[in-house]
């Protein structure tokens, strides 16, 4: 895939920065692109809800499970953690849709 093409269209790789835009936008927060409305899911809350951008996509407890990604991302610009994350990712399972309802 051409990533340039994505990047073009807005895609880049401030990962950082998306994710904390819902997770840490809540008052008080410290986060330098809070505002309002405010999430209501704070570590006040619980502290479940405290959240470490690090922690959160490069440990084996992540957040979210990290697949490879055949073919995919093939030109520049690679994001600099590309290499770090397929390494450990799980490959791709397919599924067998037979027999399922639509």
């Amino acid at each position: 895939m051409d990533r340039e093409r994505l990047v073009e269209a807005g895609q880049g790789f401030a990962l950082a920065e998306q994710c904390n835009a819902c997770h840490l936008n809540y008052e008080g927060s410290g986060w330098k692109g809070v505002k309002k409305p405010y999430t209501p899911f704070t570590p006040n809350v619980d502290k479940k809800y405290a959240f470490d951008f690090e922690k959160a996509v490069r440990s084996d407890k992540a957040l979210h499970e990290h697949f490879k990604l055949d073919g995919a991302f093939t030109s520049p610009p690679i994001p600099k953690f590309h290499e770090e994350f397929q390494k450990k990712a799980k490959p791709p399972v397919k599924h067998d849709h037979t027999g399922e309802e639509d």
